[in-house]
């Protein structure tokens, strides 16, 4: 008698039944038709993850650029305004001189007397004579003799004196004016040796400077030498090529064709 499969009867999954799989409904599409049946979808793709930002420092300082320096503005600051003070000291010396002695300047240095200034120097010395020379022909008038030779030598010896005495108090004006003109190209002569002094301590400590980073200062001595040579210098002596327009030399480590 042949045996009989056995019939399962009870509706409780067997131990041996593998447990059905679930289905995603979420991604469960129809198709264009009935007939194309059901579908899963793909997965969504992954969105592109950025890379990261270039945060590499850009060259800014160098020699050639100098990083902002607080103290040497200060200090250049400081030389202007003892410039600019010292030459206007030198100035208004150089008027309130001229006036004293009674004369202009007039273009080209020319030297000419001021004859609306009374109280000057050259005012009173010419006012000085003019009195000497009256009172002389007054004194030898009243002596009778007016058209004698005594008179006329008399007015003589007083021109004369004034002469002198203008031409002295002349070069005494002369005397000041080149001495005050030295002065003021003396003062713009220290004023830039010490701005040259300061902008040569400046360059002097640039590399203390918080501002300065030396790895992106590519002009600095110390930076070129850590860079090693460039390739116009390692290309000397190494065979060398064209191609597509672009020039290439071959590396003598590991015979690679480097473009220049």
């Amino acid at each position: 008698m042949a045996t009989r499969p056995p019939r399962i009867t009870s509706t409780r999954r067997q131990p041996t039944t593998r447990a059905p799989r679930a289905v995603d409904w979420s991604r469960v599409t129809r198709g264009p038709s009935w007939r194309s049946g059901f579908g899963v979808a793909p997965r969504p793709a992954k969105p592109a993850v950025p890379a990261p930002a270039n945060t590499a420092a850009v060259p800014q300082y160098s020699l050639s650029n100098l990083p902002p320096d607080a103290s040497y503005d200060d200090q250049i600051a400081l030389l202007q305004r003892q410039r600019d003070e010292g030459i206007a000291g030198i100035v208004g010396e150089r008027s309130r001189t001229l006036t004293d002695y009674g004369f202009q300047e007039g273009p080209n240095g020319a030297i000419t007397f001021d004859a609306n200034n009374p109280f000057s120097k050259a005012s009173i010395m010419k006012k000085t004579y003019d009195t000497n020379r009256r009172s002389t022909a007054q004194s030898l008038g009243a002596g009778g003799q007016l058209y004698s030779g005594s008179f006329q030598n008399a007015q003589d010896l007083v021109n004369r004196n004034q002469l002198q005495s203008e031409d002295a108090l002349l070069s005494n004006v002369q005397a000041f004016l080149t001495r005050n003109t030295g002065q003021q190209k003396a003062a713009g002569t220290n004023y830039e040796l010490a701005a040259g002094q300061a902008y040569a301590d400046r360059v002097g400590r640039f590399q203390s400077n918080p501002l300065y980073d030396p790895a992106t200062a590519e002009s600095t001595p110390a930076t070129k030498a850590a860079l090693g040579p460039t390739k116009a210098t390692a290309a000397v002596g190494r065979p060398q090529k064209t191609m597509h327009g672009q020039r290439f030399y071959q590396r003598a480590s590991d015979k690679k064709w480097i473009p220049f």
